[in-house]
């Protein structure tokens, strides 16, 4: 059981990192991203894979519901109330909210926390921003709910697969007239994901170390996927050339849990790593948005005097990475000698 969370948390690890590559801009000299062909193809998803390997029906329903909102909600509220001190700072001390914030003003940021929209949609209503990262645990809190319902129902593992698949097409199609406050659609869309990760878990996934034809296979679908530019965004609820899109995501999944699996109990300091920012997701994902939300990269930008297009642009973003990482670590160190 150790080695098998132990490579869990690596995988999160390793996601979690990609999120962040993904998030602190780095440019082609296209002006495209080099890392998102690959980072779009597991990301988030493997996020809502794993949450599915422990969910279970031992906890009764209001257990588990008022243990994932614990987990899950409390973090982000405190994220929001971080974030609504410094907009209001920026309201005492500039007189304005843009620049440095993202809002345009307190009313819209309270209607950003409201939604929790992860990226600006076409279908939020006039003067709702989104609020970035965290929609994530929103969306994960909604997920889990679904799984755990359906777990309890009664029905058979294939309806359940099914219906878990109908309710996020229609999470996807009612997202294109109307986008739901709480990251409900979203949710619904993870939740098939979550759905997936537990029947992966209950049919021997956890143990399953791939074959070396099976690790190419995998290899192969990822490096294909990398030139199509196939991929699944959740926060947009969209895949490229659709269920494609999905199959894809679950195949790289896969892939980073067989690679986290093989590494987990190599000594070293970079699995160390990777099994602490595994462990400390929330926490970790909760400081990254506040860095981004709070201008950590224009910060940066400013004091090296590099701007957008600049040869040395790129460098901005890997100082901004450094500097997350080196934040994140400090606070969940911080967080841990805290007394209970």
């Amino acid at each position: 059981m150790r080695e098998r969370l132990d490579y869990v948390d690596v995988a999160k690890g390793i996601g979690m990192l990609a999120i962040m590559l993904a998030h602190v801009g780095f440019v082609a000299a296209d002006g495209s991203s080099p890392v998102s062909p690959l980072t779009a193809q597991f990301h988030v998803p493997i996020f809502f894979l794993v949450s599915g390997f422990f969910v279970s029906v031992r906890q009764p329903l209001v257990v588990f519901v008022r243990t994932r909102a614990r987990r899950l909600l409390t973090p982000y509220v405190l994220t929001c109330a971080v974030l609504g001190a410094y907009v209001a700072g920026c309201m005492l001390c500039v007189g304005v909210t843009r620049p440095p914030t993202l809002w345009d003003d307190p009313g819209q940021f309270a209607r950003a926390v409201l939604w929790g929209a992860g990226v600006l949609h076409g279908t939020l209503p006039e003067g709702v921003g989104c609020i970035g990262a965290i929609w994530f645990l929103e969306a994960l809190f909604v997920a889990l709910v679904e799984v755990r319902l359906l777990l309890g129902s009664g029905l058979q593992e294939g309806a359940r697969v099914a219906i878990s698949a109908v309710l996020a097409v229609v999470a996807i199609l009612s997202a294109q007239m109307l986008l739901l406050p709480c990251n409900v659609q979203t949710g619904l869309f993870g939740g098939l994901y979550v759905m997936l990760g537990h029947a992966y878990a209950k049919h021997g996934g956890l143990g399953w170390r791939a074959s070396t034809p099976a690790m190419v296979a995998l290899c192969v679908c990822c490096a294909a996927a990398c030139v199509l530019r196939v991929g699944v965004s959740v926060a947009a609820m969209s895949t490229t050339w659709g269920p494609l899109g999905i199959a894809v995501s679950l195949s790289t999944s896969t892939l980073v849990l067989q690679v986290a699996m093989r590494i987990a109990n190599r000594p070293g300091a970079i699995t160390r790593f990777l099994r602490f920012i595994g462990r400390n997701s929330l926490a970790v994902m909760c400081v990254h948005l506040l860095c981004l939300d709070m201008g950590l990269r224009f910060a940066v930008r400013m004091l090296l005097g590099i701007d957008w297009g600049d040869e040395l642009y790129n460098v901005t973003c890997a100082v901004d990475l450094v500097l997350q990482l080196l934040i994140c670590s400090a606070v969940v160190c911080a967080s841990k000698r805290l007394p209970r």
